[in-house]
């Protein structure tokens, strides 16, 4: 068959170049020439049968049109385009002379390939029966309707010879061509530049002076509009009425779709008819503006901080004899309370063992090893299920207490001033500590959500027997990436242990114990029973104890309460002292409206890491925050 079909290409040429014709050369309607050295076969040729552009060969005859059918062939309103085509008989093996064709316009579009049926070419003829030659030679006659690609088909009626299909463009002036390229070395991944919308524009609107980031260009001015898909693609305009420059503008979607993310302007040359002129625009980053005031939300996460921070296991003495390192004290005094709540028995029984250990020795602390476990659960089996009413109560609401607290809600102003270079100077002042507490709150109820809100305000706070200091802090922030929003590390004043003492002192124990104790040593007075301790004790070693030995241990038990206590002033002291937060972290900035000033009207996905410091020790402090634009 390929054999066949070289023949076939081959007598046309043959006949072509014969002299026979009375025209060796044909003429379009602009000039173009058409000799039978440019009659192309189907070698190469656009063989996708879904394509406009058809040369598939069917059966006996093959159409091979005398122009690139590639693209259109260009013409004015008032004036006519001219076209030819063979038609091969491989059967005959050579020109199919005598043999009727059919010409048709199937398809009538803008120049941007939207449908119109408006237009009003007509064709010379729509039936022409081939020469000797097997050439037929056709016209489209435009009148006065222009920006209009019509699709002409070629066909051979009554056979099953595949048609052949072309554009010719009719246009109210001559054409020139914009080919576009992308060029970018800003500040955002290169790859995440996207959905590029590329316009043609009267050359007044001028790069700079009218054209900017997220300049609005009213539809009746734009000539022309495409959209690449990404900076590594390529925009053709193929009509541009010639004889005028242009300022081509284009707008590029960056990592958020919402807004632009980087743009570029141009100017092209003065088109010249049929020619196509190549602009490369180099992109700049538009730079999100975040200046202003905001309220932020910030929820610190303080849960891996106590235990770490504290170096490891401790015990109520050692916090007390601690020294030289004010975060760790805090830290330990942190660790205990949490202890403390959760498993109380194990809190007394370790502080207990301590305090014999540092009068006694070692050996005597061994000893206490051997029965600890054992009473450290009786004593947190009878303090949480078998004490009053009121004392569960306080280590019910003292364990959430702790999961509360290690989980801060704190509302702040934040004020961001005017970026230099994509650097940002930036202060937080809070106002507010939101707690929740879900106790006795009913998760069916409309309420549920505020119910157990506690909001306590920085006046509260600071007015208390022992000022908090939560106050804020200053930083600077870079902008990177479009819309990244990096902090730098800074201080903040933050003391966690003065809150936790706060909320300890003046909300827990107060409301728990109906106003009789506001300290945790006021609380041990009123619920450590030494007698039913020991009896405790006793039952738990099989009553081996005597009642000499019960009294004994009873005072010994009495003399450690006062003891212990000593060292609980002494620890939650440790709790006053002041310590230094220093938190970094990054957010999203988002422009939601897309405004012309790219206002940031909302800071998304922020995060907080930090570390509550000391002289030696060091512990993590995560958290998560948002702000919007008041």
């Amino acid at each position: 068959m390929l054999a066949r079909r070289l023949f076939g290409f081959a007598t046309v040429l043959l006949f072509a170049c014969s002299g026979d014709t009375p025209n060796d050369v044909f003429t379009d309607a602009i000039g173009d020439q058409i000799t039978p050295d440019s009659i192309q076969g189907d070698e190469g040729a656009d063989t996708t049968g879904d394509s406009d552009v058809d040369r598939i060969v069917s059966g006996r005859y093959q159409i091979i049109v005398h122009h690139d059918i590639a693209s259109p062939l260009p013409t004015l309103i008032e004036q006519s385009a001219r076209f030819s085509a063979t038609v091969v008989d491989y059967v005959g093996g050579g020109p199919a002379a005598e043999l009727p064709v059919s010409f048709e316009i199937v398809k009538m579009t803008d120049l941007d390939g939207n449908p119109r049926d408006d237009g009003d070419a007509v064709l010379d003829a729509e039936n022409i029966v081939t020469d000797d030659l097997g050439r037929v030679e056709n016209r489209l006659y435009a009148a006065s309707v222009g920006d209009i690609i019509y699709t002409i088909e070629i066909s051979v009626p009554d056979t099953d010879t595949t048609p052949v299909r072309f554009p010719i463009r009719v246009t109210e002036v001559e054409c020139g061509c914009v080919e576009v390229q992308f060029e970018y070395d800003g500040v955002q991944e290169k790859t995440s530049l996207h959905d590029i919308s590329v316009a043609v524009l009267p050359s007044n609107l001028r790069c700079g002076a009218h054209l900017g980031p997220t300049t609005v260009i009213n539809d009746s001015l734009v000539l022309a509009e495409r959209i690449a898909s990404n900076i590594s693609g390529t925009i053709k305009f193929d009509c541009i009425p010639a004889g005028s420059n242009y300022t081509i503008y284009a707008k590029a979607k960056g990592a958020i779709d919402a807004c632009v993310a980087a743009y570029s302007c141009d100017r092209t040359l003065v088109l010249v008819p049929n020619t196509c002129d190549q602009v490369v625009l180099n992109f700049y980053d538009a730079e999100l503006k975040p200046s202003g005031s905001y309220k932020s939300v910030d929820h610190f996460d303080f849960s891996k901080l106590v235990e770490a921070c504290a170096g490891g296991d401790t015990t109520i003495v050692d916090c007390a004899t601690s020294a030289g390192d004010v975060g760790k004290t805090i830290c330990c005094a942190l660790n205990e309370l949490n202890k403390f709540f959760r498993s109380p028995g194990l809190s007394i029984i370790e502080t207990f063992q301590s305090l014999i250990v540092y009068y006694f020795g070692q050996l005597a602390g061994d000893i206490i090893d051997l029965f600890k476990d054992t009473v450290a659960n009786l004593l947190t089996e009878y303090l949480k299920n078998n004490s009053p009413e009121w004392l569960q109560d306080f280590f019910t609401i003292g364990e959430s207490m702790m999961d509360i607290i290690n989980n801060l809600e704190l509302h702040s102003d934040l004020d961001l001033r005017k970026p230099q270079q994509y650097t940002v100077q930036g202060t937080h002042y809070y106002q507010d500590l939101v707690l929740y507490w879900k106790i006795g709150c009913d998760p069916d109820a409309p309420d549920f959500a505020d119910c157990g809100k506690w909001v306590l305000s920085m006046e509260d706070l600071q007015n208390a027997d022992i000022p908090t200091d939560i106050v804020g802090g200053e930083f600077t922030a870079t902008i990177h990436n479009f819309n990244q929003f990096l902090v730098h590390q800074h201080e903040l004043g933050l003391h966690y242990g003065r809150l936790v003492l706060y909320v300890l002192n003046e909300i827990v124990i107060k409301t728990i114990t109906g106003g009789k104790a506001n300290s945790l040593q006021d609380v041990a007075r009123l619920w450590i029973d030494c007698a039913k301790i020991v009896d405790g004790i006793d039952r738990a070693i099989g009553n081996y104890l005597g009642s000499n030995y019960k009294a004994t241990l009873e005072q010994y038990c009495n003399n450690a309460v006062d003891s212990i206590f000593n060292f609980v002033n002494g620890y939650l002291e440790g709790l006053t002292l002041g310590s230094t937060l220093m938190i970094r972290g990054g957010a999203t900035l988002v422009d939601d409206n897309c405004d012309p000033d790219l206002l940031v009207d909302r800071i998304i996905n922020g995060t907080w890491e930090g570390q509550l410091q000391g002289n030696a020790q060091q512990a993590t402090v995560t958290g998560t925050w948002e702000a919007t634009r008041k």
